[in-house]
């Protein structure tokens, strides 16, 4: 059986091999990090939830997707609300210009 340890092959250019030699250094080290027990029985606690857990995950799961649809729903209505507003202050404006109008033209003809 090998070793669980992994070591990585240096390259052979002389220019870059100072570069390499570290950068493979920083990558054994990383590897074999995730190749210790610790990492690797954490990660199999985190991947079996618990059935309280699992509740609760799902719980928070359905809470947030019924934010973000309240969320939706929201932006919708103030959508259609700021629309509707800005038809209406649309409408008030031409027919306060367009009474200006007819009582320029009532003051004209006299």
């Amino acid at each position: 059986m090998g070793s669980r340890y992994q070591t990585i092959s240096h390259s052979s250019e002389p220019s870059s091999h100072s570069n390499d030699a570290t950068n493979n250094e920083k990558l054994a080290y990383y590897v074999n990090n995730l190749n210790t027990p610790e990492f690797c029985s954490a990660l199999q606690q985190h991947l079996n939830l618990t059935d309280n857990e699992l509740h609760a995950s799902k719980s928070m799961n359905t809470n947030f997707t019924k934010l973000l649809h309240s969320i939706a729903v929201y932006k919708k209505v103030y959508s259609v609300l700021l629309n509707a507003a800005a038809i209406l202050f649309t409408a008030l404006g031409k027919w306060r210009r367009s009474v200006l109008m007819k009582l320029e033209t009532e003051v004209k003809k006299r």
